[in-house]
């Protein structure tokens, strides 16, 4: 018998566990991030019938994403100019899941970029290489698996993501939504 397990490294695992429970507890501040999660006709991810690829994991996976962009800022570009031991969040995390990939410093030099011109932009850039690539999606994909086996334990918090599920689709027009 084959059976698939699942390999647990943990890496920031309970960190995005505690953003997840955090914005169940007080969703105030995050109504706009929310909305990129809601907006849209998004609702449209949440009318497919037991899914295997949870709602929830959707929006773990979003939490994810938006934190990963939302954590390059001044000091990182600083930290990666001056710090020569410094690496990026998404490369320690791929390292740890031994997830094989091009670390930030290599890609600039294959793309001939110095590091004194690093920017925001070269950053971003550098992670839709990974994306497109595919090393940057199957981290989500690892790390969204480890918080939602966390998650998926905790019924209060359930309870609430269901509730905000709800909330965010009640008002949807039945006429509206595609028959396929």
């Amino acid at each position: 018998m084959n059976r698939r397990l699942l390999a647990m490294e943990y890496y920031d695992t309970y960190y995005f566990t505690n953003i997840l429970h955090g914005l169940l507890t007080n969703s105030f501040p995050f109504l706009r991030t929310l909305e990129d999660f809601f907006g849209d006709l998004e609702y449209k991810k949440f009318l497919a019938s037991f899914p295997k690829h949870s709602a929830l994991h959707k929006f773990i996976e979003f939490i994810i994403e938006v934190h990963t962009y939302e954590s390059i800022d001044d000091v990182v570009e600083d930290s990666l100019m001056y710090d020569k031991d410094y690496e990026l969040w998404v490369n320690n995390a791929l390292k740890s899941y031994g997830i094989e990939h091009i670390d930030f410093r290599s890609w600039l030099m294959f793309n001939g970029t110095e590091l004194s011109n690093i920017t925001k932009d070269i950053i971003f850039d550098y992670h839709t290489f990974l994306y497109d690539e595919g090393p940057y999606e199957r981290l989500i994909e690892k790390i969204s698996e480890e918080v939602f086996f966390l998650m998926f334990m905790n019924r209060e918090f359930l309870r609430k993501f269901n509730e905000m599920i709800a909330f965010n689709i009640v008002d949807i027009d039945v006429d509206s939504l595609p028959l396929d």
